[in-house]
């Protein structure tokens, strides 16, 4: 097959940073000095936002320009914070990102429904500004140069 014969890009255009030189990812939407960032933080105007309480939505990933947004929703009224009820759906969308590694669990759903979506950990790597996300489903480490974090109301129906 030569499907994809001819088509790498010359050397100088691989890569947009050399390995190491990655800068510093922009944040939009968070509250400077969040603790417990990303697992934990208070978007720009002081809604809490706690990954470990809220149900991992999904996520969509595009290749040009190369996006990742993640959907989390607060599903249980106990752990929902108040500032959080008319927009219990957190979108982080990442802008320049690099999927280093992605594997979803084959036996996704032989787990009881209310543990799928539960989110194990989310992190922070500053020096590459790589990201890791590990969830009772998935595992997902990425790079990314711009993370922009918005509320919604959810989805009617």
């Amino acid at each position: 097959m030569g499907l994809f014969r001819g088509k790498r890009p010359p050397a100088d255009r691989r890569y947009r940073w050399p390995a190491g030189a990655r800068p510093p990812t922009e944040f939009v939407g968070v509250a400077p000095g969040s603790a417990g960032f990303p697992h934990e933080f208070d978007t720009a105007d002081g809604v809490p936002v706690r990954l470990h309480d809220m149900a991992f939505l999904g996520m969509e990933h595009q290749v040009r320009p190369p996006t990742l947004r993640l959907r989390f929703r607060y599903d249980d009224p106990t752990w929902t914070p108040s500032e959080a009820e008319g927009t219990p759906v957190a979108v982080l969308e990442f802008t320049g990102v690099l999927i280093r590694q992605w594997e979803d669990e084959h036996d996704l759903y032989e787990l009881p429904e209310d543990v799928r979506a539960q989110v194990r950990s989310f992190d922070w790597y500053e020096p590459t500004s790589t990201f890791s996300l590990l969830t009772t489903g998935t595992r997902l480490l990425f790079s990314a140069s711009r993370l922009a974090v918005r509320l919604e109301a959810p989805p009617a129906g």
